[in-house]
């Protein structure tokens, strides 16, 4: 049965999807995650538009040392991250924690992980999930925030697949994907009515 949080899930998803009917938004992640499958790696275009498409600023120094960065370095990367991702062998959050890992190696793709975890849900839109402020909000309120520490994204996509588990009826289950539960996640963020409901 889906709980009250489960609840506040579904609520949250339609409603970001409503806004956005077409998914004309995602349309730039489409792109590159079409262009990472063919490619099994990303360029610093991809990067690029990834960076445009979460709204990071890239006036901070570590873009011009990416820029700086030779696009082969950059595949080479990437291209690892983008075989961890999508290892079937591993389980999706021991294999997303260790394409995270490798891209550390670059430039920008440490700090926080909001870009990091983009690059991941390119590599493997099936598996992966993005990591962001307001997703981290919504999971402090909740009392589930993973601690920022080594190891914090494996955790992070592990309790994604808890709260399928834990707070949504069988048939949802079936349904739902990480990234449905993080982008719910991000719209609970940008909603204080839907964050109050779910804070504890």
């Amino acid at each position: 049965m889906t709980t009250p949080i489960g609840g506040v899930l579904t609520q949250a998803l339609h409603s970001h999807r409503s806004a956005d009917p077409g998914d004309v938004y995602d349309e730039t992640l489409r792109v590159v995650a079409t262009r990472a499958a063919a490619a099994q790696s990303l360029c610093k275009a991809d990067i690029g538009s990834l960076v445009m498409w979460k709204r990071i600023t890239a006036s901070a120094r570590w873009a011009g040392t990416l820029g700086m960065t030779p696009d082969a370095e950059v595949q080479a990367v990437t291209g690892n991250a983008w075989a961890l991702a999508n290892n079937a062998q591993l389980p999706a959050a021991e294999a997303g924690l260790a394409a995270f890992r490798e891209l550390r190696k670059l430039p920008g793709l440490g700090g926080t992980g909001a870009l990091a975890s983009a690059v991941l849900v390119a590599c493997a839109p099936d598996r992966m999930a993005v990591w962001d402020q307001r997703v981290s909000s919504t999971l402090e309120a909740m009392g589930r925030r993973p601690k920022f520490t080594a190891g914090f994204y494996g955790r992070y996509l592990e309790e994604l697949d808890h709260m399928i588990e834990d707070e949504l009826d069988r048939d949802a289950q079936r349904s739902w994907k990480r990234r449905d539960v993080e982008l719910a996640l991000y719209a609970i963020g940008g909603r204080a009515d839907l964050l109050a409901q779910v804070r504890r």
